[in-house]
């Protein structure tokens, strides 16, 4: 049966054209459910499949009912992953992420050759969505899951955790479920830096730690890089130079710590990245007209 839906993509469309969707699954190890109550990260359901040559095997997701995150092994041939922008193949030893509903369909050619053997998984939680998204956005949604890689065997334990003999609680799972989504992010975080100039991996170091003591002469070394080089790139794509931009997000942290929180003011040096309390009240007084015990003095709500 072929089923008619706008998804808003001339490439969906063309794709759902070719390939009836499917039933909802029937082999999933736990019943589909509505999404978890519960704020803790968990797995929802999981399955493992496989696919026979000339064997039906294509979902939109549009049409999906049951919520979730999925991350996706290809375990033996190859899936097809079709957005609204782009297509992808997912070879084995990789996997897919998406969530379900969303505008992407999967599946397998009917012109296929080989069989697709799929392992997956679906999680929920609070919050887990916007993880999965930003995973996706950095990277792409597919991604290489080797054999005894870490991501492998974050992505197996998980796994292990969501069968019913092995009784896990639901802090073993979420932090299962963590984990996952920690290496799946490293791991993305890696490769993106490996395809970047040193000068582009220096400016992410600066902009992804603020209040860290950073020296620019030592930056600009770890990178092999002129220290006005890195200085030049780094006003280029920011808008300002590295000191400017590195005290004013440090007076933003100091100042947000002073009125919002009960912190000692040496604490509050320290964690907004001040290297003495003298530079601390300089900055924040240039900034806002008042010492820091006059800002904390003058707060309104104090927690």
């Amino acid at each position: 049966m072929r089923v008619s839906i706008d998804l808003g993509s001339h490439r969906l469309k063309d794709y759902l054209g070719l390939y009836p969707c499917e039933a909802p699954r029937k082999d999933a190890r736990v019943p589909p459910h509505p999404p978890s109550s519960s704020p803790l990260w968990t797995i929802g359901w999981f399955g493992l499949q496989r696919i026979g040559v000339g064997e039906r095997y294509w979902w939109d997701n549009r049409l999906r009912t049951d919520q979730g995150c999925v991350c996706q092994l290809t375990l033996a041939g190859e899936l097809q992953v079709v957005t609204e922008t782009a297509e992808y193949r997912v070879p084995t030893g990789h996997a897919v992420l998406f969530e379900q509903p969303s505008a992407t369909a999967y599946g397998v050619p009917p012109d296929a050759r080989a069989v697709y053997a799929p392992w997956w998984v679906v999680l929920q939680g609070a919050g887990l969505a916007e993880h999965w998204r930003a995973l996706i956005a950095l990277r792409g949604p597919v991604v290489p899951m080797l054999e005894d890689s870490p991501e492998r065997i974050a992505f197996e334990r998980v796994l292990a955790l969501g069968e019913p003999r092995a009784r896990a609680t639901a802090e073993a799972k979420a932090a299962a479920v963590h984990a996952l989504v920690l290496r799946l992010w490293a791991a993305a975080g890696a490769a993106r830096a490996d395809g970047l100039r040193p000068v582009e991996q220096a400016i992410d170091a600066l902009l992804a730690a603020p209040t860290a003591p950073w020296s620019l002469k030592q930056v600009a070394d770890e990178h092999g890089l002129s220290r006005e080089h890195l200085a030049r790139a780094f006003r280029e794509r920011v808008g300002l130079p590295p000191a400017a931009w590195l005290a004013e997000q440090r007076v933003r942290q100091a100042v947000r710590l002073l009125v919002e929180t009960d912190l000692p003011v040496r604490a509050v040096r320290e964690q907004a990245g001040f290297a003495s309390g003298h530079a601390l009240i300089r900055r924040v007084r240039a900034a806002t007209g008042k010492t820091p015990s006059e800002l904390r003095a003058g707060r309104r709500d104090p927690p």
